[in-house]
């Protein structure tokens, strides 16, 4: 799946899913570093806070290549933000906030 390195499961893909559709409203994609560790099952998806970059969709196959590589992203520290979930209301949402 775009934005990620390796096979997760089907509910954290689904709630996966949502985050890329916010960010495509943003003309981005987000690409997973790491989850805070407080996954939560909600709806049927495994949800939880994580950090990455949101990279501009001009910037995205050149940045996957990178990120899919393992190579340095020191260049990129601009685009790092934080996937924040409101866990209190439904349905699910999440925002973007820069590191």
């Amino acid at each position: 799946m775009l934005g990620l390195r390796t096979h997760e499961g089907k509910k954290f893909e689904k709630f996966f899913s949502l985050v890329q559709k916010k960010a495509a409203e943003e003309n981005s994609v987000f690409f997973l570093d790491f989850g805070a560790g407080e996954d939560t099952e909600i709806d049927n998806m495994i949800i939880d806070d994580m950090c990455g970059w949101l990279v501009p969709k001009s910037k995205a196959k050149l940045f996957e290549q990178l990120f899919l590589g393992k190579r340095p992203l020191d260049d990129w520290e601009d685009y790092i933000y934080w996937v924040i979930v409101d866990r209190d209301h439904q349905p699910i949402n999440v925002t973007f906030q820069q590191y």
